[in-house]
């Protein structure tokens, strides 16, 4: 094979603004990791679309993430060349705002992969040539609403347009006598039947279309009680033959997946049924699987010889930029239809009830402002070195500063800061990460 290719990673990233304006060494020393390498790779977390050519969808990510077509060159210059596309805001502007963002970064030079207008074109891989070998990525979703989910063609019917989904199966494992409690609760008030299936091992909350459905939660009698999740087989067997293709078309496979599921206890570890994923990709041929969605920082694991990121974090986050929003996210703080982004921006700020599982919002979370480009060399195909490079995006800065949400290389307090939260959470994989002036060297 005689082939060595150097892959520059990041989380997620959210550019609304242009960045190509600024020209300090911190800056641009930190995009310098990406364009130096042939692979630079983020989460495509924002659309780049005409607002006018859709409309603001009923389910959408949080709050809308829509910006000009032209931002996709931005990305371009960055350095990135390839990026994921399935997340919670890939039909945040219906799929008029889906296929414009497609269109965009095909004008830009950028491949993309995650959605299409089928669940088989939106689960293929994507492939870039580059002088030094051919890489693919397949990018999966397990954040995804019901209405996002890309639909199988048949021999007569087109299929539904979408992202490429990996969803989960939940289980609330509980003692017996907690379950008998839980379905004397559901009888008691009557709702034995609204509520879904009850069995005498177990009851469900939702409508199961057929077992093993990815609708409802699952109360389960056992002897352990524990938050238990693993990815729905379906979606698992469809990803695995994409990864299994694209090896036999590719010298290194990348494997994308967003997902916020957390174990259930701390945001900075990830959900069971994504370790299971991530580990069953490797299995299957990839050669890195690279997990954003937490919007934190998470640990590191090698398997079998292979890198598994379970979160980079926000790498660019002008989230605070948007122009154009649906009323349905303004309706959820009480505001009217003549209230602009920045009342809605000023509010999300200062009410914490709406945030996420006791956390505080984004403007008032750290942990959220902390990153790293992840890069990585494989030889051959065997990976040779991963290093992370530390950075930080300007939190505690007004929204109108130039330096919120943009990357620029972390001080070395902030970076020895990072590098000792990532080696924390990845001991408990076995990997080690030396910190070696200001950047963390992972031993392979």
């Amino acid at each position: 094979m005689n082939y060595r290719i150097k892959i520059a990673a990041t989380g997620d990233s959210i550019l609304t603004r242009p960045i190509s304006l600024f020209k300090e060494e911190e800056f641009l020393s930190i995009l310098k990791v990406i364009r130096d390498a042939d692979v630079g790779f983020t989460n495509f977390e924002v659309l780049t679309a005409d607002y006018r050519d859709g409309y603001p969808g009923a389910e959408y990510g949080g709050s809308y993430l829509i910006t000009d077509p032209s931002m996709a060159k931005e990305f371009k210059w960055a350095g990135f060349n390839m990026v994921a596309r399935a997340n919670n805001h890939s039909v945040d502007w219906g799929y008029e705002g889906m296929f414009g963002s497609s269109r965009a970064l095909d004008e830009a030079g950028i491949v993309h992969a995650g959605v299409g207008r089928d669940l088989g074109e939106a689960r293929s891989p994507a492939y870039l040539d580059t002088e030094n070998g051919r890489v693919a990525l397949i990018s999966s979703n397990s954040s995804v609403f019901k209405s996002s989910v890309a639909g199988q063609a048949r021999y007569d019917v087109q299929g539904r347009p979408g992202v490429n989904p990996l969803r989960c199966r939940t289980e609330i494992r509980v003692t017996r006598d907690s379950l008998e409690t839980i379905k004397s609760i559901f009888e008691d008030i009557g709702a034995s039947m609204a509520i879904g299936p009850i069995s005498e091992n177990e009851a469900v909350i939702g409508v199961e279309v057929y077992r093993g459905s990815v609708d409802g939660v699952r109360f389960v009698g056992s002897d352990k009680q524990e938050y238990y999740t693993e990815p729905y087989e379906p979606d698992l067997k469809g990803n695995v033959r994409s990864i299994k293709e694209a090896g036999r078309q590719a010298d290194v496979v990348l494997v994308s997946h967003h997902g916020h599921q957390d174990d259930g206890s701390d945001r900075h570890k990830p959900a069971k049924f994504i370790e299971t994923y991530a580990r069953a990709c490797i299995d299957a041929g990839a050669d890195a699987f690279l997990s954003h969605g937490a919007h934190v920082l998470r640990g590191i694991e090698i398997y079998k010889g292979k890198p598994i990121i379970y979160s980079m974090g926000n790498f660019i986050f002008q989230i605070g930029s948007v122009k154009t929003l649906g009323q349905d996210v303004y309706d959820r703080y009480g505001l009217d239809t003549q209230a602009t982004p920045a009342d809605l921006f000023d509010a999300q700020a200062t009410r914490s009830s709406l945030s996420w599982k006791g956390w505080k919002t984004h403007d008032n979370e750290p942990a959220e402002w902390d990153t790293f480009v992840a890069e990585m060399s494989y030889e051959d195909g065997a990976l040779t070195d991963l290093v992370l490079h530390p950075s930080t995006n300007g939190y505690g800065h007004p929204r109108s500063s130039h330096r919120r949400g943009r990357p620029v290389r972390a001080s070395p307090e902030d970076a020895d800061r990072i590098i000792d939260f990532v080696a924390e959470y990845s001991a408990v994989y076995g990997t080690k990460i030396r910190n070696e002036n200001g950047l963390g060297v992972v031993e392979l």
